[in-house]
């Protein structure tokens, strides 16, 4: 495999950069600039906060994503009762975060007006070769199921 060294940006070089975008790039440059000023690097979360973040935000938002819903349907024409007998009983929230070396990824669905929860998680064996993967699943009345897979990458 041939390594190339990437030169580190200068400001010399960003304001090349900038100069050479077409006119419509320019707004899209601007705010990706501006948001840049208060650069600071957020600590990751843990798996815990994660998950508690995800509760919440499925038990928050389910208001805004029916209005959300709600207006999507009716810019495509759809109107009570064909569009809304499922608009209240499907949803989904999911967020994911590291502990260690595993990707580990959280997600609440709701079909049907049931809810369930899955916790993936992501990981290499020790020696580079194996992507293990795990799941567990938690659904109505509290029944839970796990399952694993490890994939060969050689």
């Amino acid at each position: 495999m041939i390594r190339v060294a990437i030169p580190m940006p200068d400001r010399d070089s960003i304001h090349k950069l900038v100069d050479s975008l077409p006119q419509e790039a320019l707004e899209a440059a601007e705010r990706i600039l501006q948001s840049s000023q208060k650069w600071r690097l957020e600590p990751p979360r843990d798996v815990a906060t994660m998950r508690a973040d995800v509760k919440e935000s499925f038990a928050r938002g389910s208001e805004e994503a029916i209005e959300h819903k709600r207006e999507q349907r009716k810019a495509h024409g759809m109107t009570p009762p064909q569009s809304f007998p499922t608009l209240y009983s499907h949803r989904k929230v999911s967020d994911s975060a590291t502990e260690g070396e595993t990707l580990v990824t959280f997600t609440i669905w709701r079909v049907h007006w049931h809810n369930t929860e899955i916790e993936e998680r992501f990981s290499l064996s020790e020696d580079k070769r194996t992507l293990l993967y795990s799941q567990q699943i938690q659904g109505p009345h509290g029944k839970k199921e796990n399952f694993e897979i490890d994939f060969d990458c050689q």
